[in-house]
């Protein structure tokens, strides 16, 4: 039909217009926003991951402290316009086994990672709860 054709081709001059100024910035040595997101979060985001890895581990039923030590993490990127979107953590051991996500560090060391997740979960759920009860204003006594 002649309107899904004029849907196909806005469609398709959409992607056209996303591609080039994807190549005029990568030509210019520019940043896509996935990648200045990255470099805006850094270090810090990572040193963050880690911690919440030594949480998870607790909750899982490990000592955190402990086997992290040597550890490190690294924020991923996914280009914008790819099958998955969101950035992602790798996960790197002492001896530089690389891991994807804190249930597979988890489950390297045998813990019970239904655990963790409940406990996460848990936590998630406090928070919204939290976060919906109205703020209510403290009365302060007459002088």
């Amino acid at each position: 039909s002649p309107l899904a054709h004029a849907g196909l081709l806005a469609f398709e001059e959409s992607l056209a217009s996303d591609l080039a100024a994807c190549v005029r910035r990568s030509a210019a040595g520019e940043q896509g926003p996935a990648a200045k997101r990255a470099r805006h979060r850094g270090p810090r985001c990572e040193e963050e991951e880690l911690e919440n890895l030594r949480s998870f581990l607790i909750e899982c039923g490990g000592e955190g402290d402990s086997v992290l030590a040597g550890w490190s993490v690294k924020l991923c990127v996914r280009p914008a316009g790819g099958k998955v979107a969101g950035d992602y953590f790798l996960y790197y051991s002492a001896t530089g086994r690389v891991f994807r996500s804190r249930a597979e560090v988890a489950r390297h060391y045998k813990l019970d990672v239904e655990a963790g997740h409940r406990a996460a979960q848990e936590a998630r759920a406090a928070a919204a709860e939290a976060e919906a009860e109205p703020h209510r204003p403290q009365e302060h006594p007459a002088a």
